[in-house]
C-alpha cells in the first residue's frame, strides 16, 4: 500500500510539474519572441531568480515552474490521499452509499400516477 501511495504522489507531482513548466515556457518564449507582454513577464519574473527576457530566461522560468508544480502536485495528492483514507476508516462514510431496505423500495407503478384512458 505504501509503494502504491508513493508512486501515485510521484506521478501526479511530475505530471503537474511538466504541464505547468511547458505552459510557462510557451508563454514566456512567445512573449520574448514577439516582444509583447514583457512587462507582465518581468513582473512575474521577479519571483524567480535568474529570469531575463530571453529564451534562456524562459527555460529558467520553466525550471522554477516545474519545481513549483511538482511540489503543488505532491501536496495536493497527499491531501487527497489523507482525505480518502480518513473517509475509508469511518464506516458511515460519505463514499459508502446506504443500502435500500425492503420497506422503502417501491415499484415504478406505485410512484408514477396512473393514466386514465377513455
Amino acid at each position: 500500500m505504501k509503494t502504491e501511495k508513493f508512486l501515485g504522489i510521484n506521478a501526479l507531482a511530475i505530471a503537474t510539474g511538466i504541464v505547468i513548466s511547458l505552459i510557462t515556457f510557451l508563454i514566456a518564449a512567445a512573449g520574448v519572441l514577439s516582444g509583447k507582454g514583457l512587462d507582465y513577464l518581468n513582473l512575474v519574473g521577479e519571483l524567480y531568480p535568474r529570469w531575463s527576457p530571453t529564451i534562456l530566461g524562459a527555460c529558467i522560468m520553466a525550471f522554477w515552474m516545474f519545481l513549483t508544480g511538482f511540489f503543488r502536485g505532491a501536496i495536493y495528492r497527499l491531501l487527497q490521499l489523507s482525505e480518502l483514507q480518513r473517509r475509508m476508516d469511518r464506516p458511515e462514510s460519505v463514499l459508502m452509499a446506504p443500502r435500500p431496505s425492503q420497506n422503502i423500495q417501491k415499484s415504478i407503478s406505485d410512484v408514477l400516477p396512473r393514466r386514465q384512458t377513455g
